[in-house]
């Protein structure tokens, strides 16, 4: 059971990285000076959200705080629908001209 939670955390996380990283790439891409910076933050703020899933998958998994891993790997998964979603319109309305 703590495998299967460990996947789908996993999986959601690279999601939701994926569409992080996509919107920092938009912003990036920005003439903007202000706007490049964001996008790095946004960027890196992406690819570090791994930590939570990955920790807790890694807790769950392989030490005997269980408890610790499963409750972040749920707030992972929680975390991850919003933040999906939050990036989906986001990046809807970055690509608007």
């Amino acid at each position: 059971m703590v495998g299967t939670l460990a996947a789908v955390s996993g999986l959601l996380g690279l999601v939701a990285t994926a569409l992080v990283v996509l919107l920092g790439s938009m912003l990036m891409d920005s003439h903007d000076a202000s706007d490049r910076a964001i996008g790095v933050v946004v960027s890196v703020l992406g690819v570090a959200w791994l930590g939570l899933p990955l920790g807790g998958a890694w807790l769950a998994l392989r030490t005997e705080r269980v408890s610790t891993g499963v409750a972040m790997m749920v707030g992972s998964i929680l975390i991850s629908v919003v933040l999906a979603w939050l990036m989906t319109n986001g990046i809807g309305a970055a690509a608007r001209p």
